[in-house]
């Protein structure tokens, strides 16, 4: 109930809700809201609550005006929040059933872990593709600075003179998964970075990318490498580092390694010097290779 309290209050303060609501209150789904609000369980709470807060922080605004959706758009979005809603109840079901399995010391809460693991992935990713249903170009460019602010990669020139962006995450698996907000890590991160340098671009190269896994998930969570989505990232680095990503000059590898958590490592090395960076790849530490932000000087 006091979560409610909080919501009404939020809502209270905008002066876009107060018309909205006294124009529409005889029975819209946001007079629905306002009055059934504390029947609804504490995790839909919360989602609501955040969404709700969101919209009315961009609304409140003078200068910024309220676009419609679209009918097309509205049953796109509901769909998805029914999708995340239904992933979220299965993981909240799966974790309750590995606390007990992990309790009586049975031997199925490591595969209950992994499934509660992937369940919440899936619906993460599903939330994070959300904001594109929104007509509000200021309501999307707010979520995706806060996105890229969260979660942005670390790019910068190892002591060799190697280009290196560590993403804080894995790379979705292909065709199940959205790939925006990796684009929008990758190209913010990488406008951020390059916004006062000079660029070095690479000609015949090798692009590796190493995921690194948490070394406390089980073995069996590692992904084949043919899975992993790497289109975008190539795509994003080829554009402010490489001359070109054509198969002639730009060859891939993969590779797969345990950390103290989970991200993905994409190199940029010459070709010439693709076999020194595979011998020192073994000893790299879990906090990565140190990072400068220009390539040093190579002595002649």
């Amino acid at each position: 109930m006091f979560e409610g309290i909080k919501i009404r209050k939020v809502l209270q303060q905008s002066i876009f809700f107060r018309i909205f609501f006294k124009i529409f209150s005889s029975g819209t789904i946001l007079a629905h809201i306002w009055h059934t609000f504390g029947t609804v369980s504490y995790l839909r709470r919360k989602y609501v609550y955040v969404i709700i807060c969101i919209v009315v922080k961009c609304t409140t605004n003078k200068e910024r005006r309220f676009m419609k959706l679209t009918k097309e758009q509205t049953q796109e979005i509901l769909k998805t929040i029914d999708k995340v809603e239904r992933q979220t109840e299965d993981f909240t079901i799966t974790l309750r059933r590995a606390r007990r399995a992990i309790e009586m010391n049975d031997q199925s809460a490591t595969e209950l872990l992994l499934t509660a693991y992937e369940q919440k992935e899936r619906s993460t990713l599903l939330c994070r593709a959300l904001p594109i249903y929104s007509p509000e170009p200021l309501l999307r460019e707010k979520i995706t600075k806060a996105l890229t602010d969260a979660a942005s990669a670390k790019c910068g020139y190892t002591a060799e003179g190697w280009f290196c962006a560590v993403i804080p995450t894995l790379l979705p698996k292909k065709r199940n998964s959205s790939t925006g907000y990796i684009k929008e890590i990758m190209y913010a991160s990488l406008e951020r970075f390059f916004m006062d340098k000079p660029i070095r671009r690479f000609g015949k190269c090798t692009v590796i990318f190493r995921h690194v896994y948490n070394r406390d998930n089980p073995k069996r969570a590692w992904r084949d490498h043919d899975n992993i989505e790497i289109k975008t990232v190539i795509d994003a680095i080829a554009l402010f580092v490489m001359e070109d990503d054509s198969p002639h000059v730009c060859q891939h590898f993969y590779c797969s390694a345990e950390g103290d958590q989970d991200k993905t490592e994409v190199y940029i090395v010459p070709q010439e010097e693709f076999l020194m960076w595979c011998k020192m790849q073994p000893s790299i530490p879990d906090n990565g290779m140190k990072l400068y932000d220009s390539p040093p000087q190579k002595q002649v």
